[in-house]
């Protein structure tokens, strides 16, 4: 494992690029990083699927963030912010699930 700087993903029109300021190694990283959880994920990769920073720029379809909001990434989901979980709190209701992008590809 290494820190390194990496080239700006492109995304998507529902997409939000965060640039990250913290961000946790757990043992769910090490396990995909010894290969027991496969999940068709592709090396290299970056790990930490918990992380907190700054929005640096938003997709064109996307209205509830701006670019220098201060943000935090929950754990493998994507929240609408519109359906019956979101709009009361729920936690661990989601709507939908999506994964945090994590790939270098």
């Amino acid at each position: 494992m290494r820190v390194a700087d990496v080239p700006v993903p492109t995304f998507g029109p529902r997409e939000v690029l965060v640039r990250n300021a913290a961000s946790g190694v757990c043992y769910h990283d090490h396990l995909i990083r010894a290969g027991v959880m496969k999940r068709g994920i592709t090396f290299p990769l970056i790990l930490g699927h918990e992380g907190a920073g700054t929005v640096d720029a938003v997709g064109e379809a996307v209205r509830s963030l701006k670019p220098g909001a201060r943000v935090a990434c929950t754990q493998w989901t994507e929240n609408c912010g519109l359906c019956r979980f979101c709009r009361t709190n729920i936690y661990g209701r989601i709507c939908r699930l999506a994964s945090v992008a994590n790939s270098v590809s």
